[in-house]
């Protein structure tokens, strides 16, 4: 459907501003056109390949869109609602569209198959200019918006300039109001907006369910994909001493079930694949909180009604945000709940104590072992001092006791050794007297014998 604005009167002119997006690109962190205008014409090119047209200049792919005569265009505004925008400080209305009509200058680049259209901006500033920040080929089968018809002259500009002519411009204040209100998606805007309130309150309410939903989780030690294999409870029966042996993981409750679940395939078994979850927690935390027969915790009571169904794991914690990104498995309904009292593994700790008071001894040894040997060295020169001064003591009493008793023992001669002693002495002295003398008397002798 399109609705016809014809301007009566003065020549008016849309003004389209290719210069703000030609190298850069848009910088609004909104916009999906990113890439430069330059970048997007690349792009273009590239696709009219496909369709036998040769490549020309931006600028006169330009030219070709809006001549500078009068030409027929169709704009839409493809959103429900008006959104504004800046563009240094100016307001600007987001993301009109404007369709140049296909005349015969236009299809010797576009083919008959293809529309070529301009996303953009109305940025007011003294007069109002549409600023191009993208350009799209579609497909002309596929259905348009609703466009407003409008015939006028077309001015571009490609590179900024202080010094632009000034043209009356096409897009006043009245044309714009009837631009945004007249051109829509859709016919029954109202219906639409009414529907679009209501998915909107349910996204909310989706959003907020979602972030309340991902603060129950539970962070699991380990995950691991186990093959099982189930029988009947009657046939678990009728083998039971072996089957028993064979219970999965050793888990007793398992024969309990009307389909026993084994580790190892029997005879009549099916196999099953089952993903395993461990969950630890410290005992004295969760039953901190115990229900009223003390026989659970509360912690137990939440996490097996969390567990029971619809259970997904994910690599990090699940944090809802507007985009979750976050990878999920989701593992279906759970086969079995069970609790394992884990006693701790203590080998490091006592290893580490045992190497500490290791350590400790033989530093308290060391410690102890020169105190013991200072202690020792003084006993012994303390001990030392009194057995000198002792000794001194009885050597002085000693040698006093001799010369208190030597004359008496010298003229009773009562020490038998000192007796011999003397006589021996004294026979020595006779003797060497004797021998003396008669050596005496030999010469002597010899002397007479001469005369």
């Amino acid at each position: 459907m399109n609705e016809k604005m014809n301007e009566q009167g003065e020549e008016k002119y849309l003004a389209v501003d290719f210069s703000i997006n030609l190298e850069i690109g848009s910088i609004n962190r909104d916009d999906i056109y990113r890439e430069s205008l330059k970048e997007q014409f690349k792009k273009i090119q590239r696709k009219l390949k496909f369709y036998g047209k040769e490549e020309i200049e931006f600028e006169e792919f330009v030219r070709l869109c809006f001549p500078k005569i009068k030409a027929t265009y169709y704009v839409s505004a493809p959103s429900f609602r008006v959104v504004t925008t800046e563009y240094n400080g100016y307001k600007a209305i987001s993301n009109m569209y404007i369709r140049p009509e296909k005349t015969i200058a236009l299809s010797s680049i576009i083919p008959k198959e293809l529309d070529i259209f301009f996303v953009g901006d109305f940025l007011t500033n003294g007069s109002t200019s549409f600023v191009v920040k993208g350009i799209e080929l579609i497909d002309n089968s596929i259905s348009k918006p609703i466009e407003t018809k409008i015939s006028c002259n077309a001015v571009y500009v490609l590179k900024r300039s202080i010094d632009r002519k000034e043209y009356p411009s096409f897009l006043d204040n009245n044309t714009i109001i009837n631009l945004t209100e007249k051109t829509c998606p859709v016919y029954e805007l109202d219906d639409v907006i009414s529907i679009l309130d209501d998915w909107g309150d349910y996204i909310k309410f989706r959003r907020y369910y979602l972030k309340e939903q991902s603060k129950k989780n539970e962070k699991i030690n380990k995950v691991e994909l186990k093959k099982a294999y189930s029988i009947s409870r009657s046939e678990y029966k009728k083998n039971l001493k072996d089957y028993s042996e064979l219970l999965l993981d050793g888990i007793k409750s398992f024969e309990k079930r009307d389909e026993v679940i084994l580790n190892e395939n029997v005879e009549n078994s099916k196999e099953v694949t089952l993903i395993k979850v461990e969950i630890s927690r410290n005992l004295s935390e969760i039953n901190q909180n115990l229900l009223d027969d003390k026989k659970m915790s509360l912690y137990e009571k939440e996490l097996r009604k969390f567990s029971k169904n619809n259970v997904a794991l994910s690599l990090i914690e699940p944090q809802y945000t507007q985009y979750m990104k976050n990878i999920i498995l989701y593992i279906g309904d759970r086969l079995a709940f069970e609790v394992e009292d884990i006693y701790p593994d203590c080998s490091k700790i006592i290893n580490k104590f045992n190497e500490k008071i290791k350590q400790e001894e033989t530093s308290i040894n060391d410690r102890y072992r020169k105190i013991i040997e200072n202690k020792v060295s003084e006993a012994k020169k303390e001990k030392n001092k009194e057995l000198e001064k002792l000794e001194k003591e009885e050597k002085e009493e000693y040698f006093k006791q001799l010369d208190n008793t030597l004359e008496t023992d010298i003229l009773e001669n009562k020490d038998q050794d000192i007796k011999k002693e003397i006589q021996k002495q004294i026979k020595e002295i006779k003797d060497k007297y004797n021998n003396l003398r008669k050596k005496i008397k030999k010469s002597n002798k010899n002397k007479k014998i001469k005369i």
